[in-house]
């Protein structure tokens, strides 16, 4: 309609930019708390009612939980266990004491604003939290399993008429008054926050694996999520998640997941080939002999830890792909002719003790002083690596079937009820890996002239095989 038509009252103009700045941005979470110090890091704590994290500071919302991911720049966390929040949310339904502990959750100082309101005491101040609905969700540092109890036990009460069941309705009035007390740190750097969750989370025991991706304060552990993200074989394949909670991130970044190797597996493996050998008896002897590794390193190519550590890192990955691509199992599974599964069940490398024993015979390589790639393919060509190669033997003048290389070390053949023989390990112990590393040592010795030193005292002692003092770790065995 034009503008002169006669009796037609225009809307006044409107500057939408100058409406916008008085409205001011839309806010996602404003709440006062008391404003601490941990070292550098500020954290603020504040309370939410159940309600609140029911509708509004829920994982879908608000507190958003990612699974743990090791070639994510974001933190992570473990996988949710279903039973276990499930037991929470029946418990928040029954008490009438809805007591949780606190929820922590993170995100960066940038993304929020932090009004000083007054002093509370020493270290401590009354301030006024705002997060804008532009700003980027918080992760949740600990206690995901408390939230999604939360969220859930709301949803089952929160649309009753006033004709439920009583019990219900007490449990509506209970959760939208209780409250929970949440701490937010500011801290956007993943490995800062991985570690402090590994350090804080007491109250259920974490997998060792996830413990050897989370926490970067360990040599180890850095060099085990270094490999486990640039090595072929471990790429994409190890374990450190449950395998549901592994499946279901790997189809959310449009991969496929076949479970092979522990994470803790592949950081000792790791640790293994860089040159601890067998020598760490404990996590703090694992330690200390890497950060020697890498301290020569530092020393010999004049650069700081990080990369000296990248530098070990790459020769491991270097020596075990090329071990991935020559060794009977693995180059199947590299070539696209065989899968995880099937390499899994058919050879003796698809169990952590076999691994372990492929991985010495590479860190003997490397402390002796002879090509890695000579023994992978001595390896590949003159040991039985397949779990059904076996060979009739006699035993008190029966006739019983053995492995042809690996028996009692990490293959033990039995006879079952049904008359038919069944191959299974001997067990992951130490004690039965390192005879198998032993004996697979001795082997290439003879094989090849050029593999000699691998068998010789000096090296099983730098590998942790034998003591250098006779006596303490048995009598030390003929040369070969």
């Amino acid at each position: 309609m034009s503008d002169d038509a006669e009796g037609v009252q225009l809307a006044p103009s409107v500057d939408i930019d100058a409406l916008r700045g008085r409205i001011g941005q839309p806010i996602k979470l404003q709440k006062n708390g008391i404003r601490t110090w941990a070292g550098k890091m500020e954290k603020i704590v504040f309370t939410a009612t159940m309600k609140e994290i029911g509708e509004h500071l829920n994982f879908d919302r608000l507190l958003e939980r990612r699974d743990f991911d090791i070639e994510s720049q974001r933190a992570g966390n473990r996988d949710v266990a279903d039973t276990h929040w499930k037991k929470i949310e029946a418990f928040l339904l029954e008490t009438d004491r809805p007591f949780l502990g606190m929820l922590t959750v993170a995100m960066p100082r940038d993304q929020v604003t932090i009004e000083e309101l007054s002093v509370v005491g020493m270290g401590s101040d009354l301030v006024k939290l705002t997060i804008y609905a532009d700003a980027e969700n918080p992760v949740m540092e600990d206690g995901q399993h408390r939230n999604m109890a939360i969220a859930a036990a709301w949803r089952q009460v929160r649309d009753l008429t006033d004709d439920a069941d009583p019990r219900l309705l007490k449990a509506r009035r209970r959760l939208a008054d209780a409250s929970v007390t949440i701490e937010m740190l500011f801290e956007d750097d993943p490995d800062v926050l991985s570690t402090i969750f590994v350090q804080m989370a007491s109250t259920k025991p974490i997998s060792p694996s996830l413990i050897a991706v989370m926490d970067k304060t360990s040599l180890p552990n850095r060099l085990g999520s270094y490999v486990m993200s640039n090595s072929d074989l471990f790429k994409d394949s190890s374990v450190y998640l449950s395998t549901k909670a592994a499946r279901a991130l790997a189809k959310e970044k449009g991969q496929s997941f076949d479970p092979l190797y522990a994470a803790a597996a592949v950081r000792n493996t790791a640790a293994n080939i860089a040159g601890v050998g067998v020598r760490d008896r404990t996590p703090e002897q694992r330690e200390n002999i890497l950060r020697s590794i890498v301290e020569q390193r530092q020393l010999r190519d004049g650069l700081g830890e990080a990369a000296a550590l990248t530098s070990v890192g790459d020769e491991v990955v270097a020596t075990i792909d090329y071990a991935y691509r020559n060794m009977p199992g693995w180059r199947d599974v590299a070539n696209g002719e065989s899968t995880i599964s099937a390499f899994k069940e058919d050879f003796v490398h698809g169990a952590a003790s076999g691994l372990y024993t492929v991985a010495t015979a590479l860190a003997a390589a490397r402390v002796a002083g002879v090509s890695p790639e000579l023994v992978i393919d001595v390896m590949a060509e003159s040991i039985p690596w397949r779990r059904d190669a076996l060979r009739e033997v006699e035993v008190e003048g029966n006739r019983v079937l053995v492995h042809e290389f690996f028996e009692n070390t990490l293959v033990l053949t039995t006879l079952g009820k049904d008359a038919e023989w069944k191959v299974g390990t001997a067990g992951a112990q130490r004690s039965t890996y390192e005879k198998a590393i032993d004996k697979v040592l001795r082997h290439l010795a003879a094989e090849d002239r050029r593999l000699r030193p691998l068998a010789e005292r000096s090296t099983l002692i730098k590998l942790g095989l034998e003591s250098a003092t006779p006596g303490k770790r048995g009598r030390p065995r003929k040369a070969v």
